[in-house]
């Protein structure tokens, strides 16, 4: 699949890697489709392309955590509700994606070191 038109400069050295990543033990999956300069490192703004859907917020818990995060919000009964509601900021959309939200993650971290040994 070709880069869409802005998301990505013409690789340096003429490739260009498409790797799609997964989130492990968690149903659905949760991926990103990214587009990599093969002359660059992963710390210098793979491309995201597509992915499906929303991620886990920081500190949720791991997949378990998240799991539980979507049961409660989605329960105004749930006894947690109200608190995760509240920590999670208000309305959160488990099915909403953004691939520019990748982007912006991605200057904030240092995703090569997810891929370190």
């Amino acid at each position: 699949m070709p880069p869409k038109a802005g998301t990505k400069k013409q690789a340096a050295n003429g490739k260009v890697f498409q790797l799609k990543v997964t989130l492990h033990d968690i149903k659905p999956p949760i991926w990103r489709r990214v587009l990599v300069d093969g002359s660059e490192t992963l710390d210098e703004v793979p491309a995201c392309l597509a992915g499906k859907p929303a991620c886990p917020p920081e500190d949720c818990g791991g997949t378990w955590g998240y799991e539980e995060l979507l049961v409660a919000i989605a329960d105004p009964s749930h006894e947690r509700h109200a608190a995760l509601v509240d920590w999670i900021g208000g309305d959160f959309d488990p099915e909403a994606f953004d691939p520019t939200e990748f982007d912006d993650n991605l200057h904030l971290g240092d995703l090569a070191s997810f891929f370190d040994d």
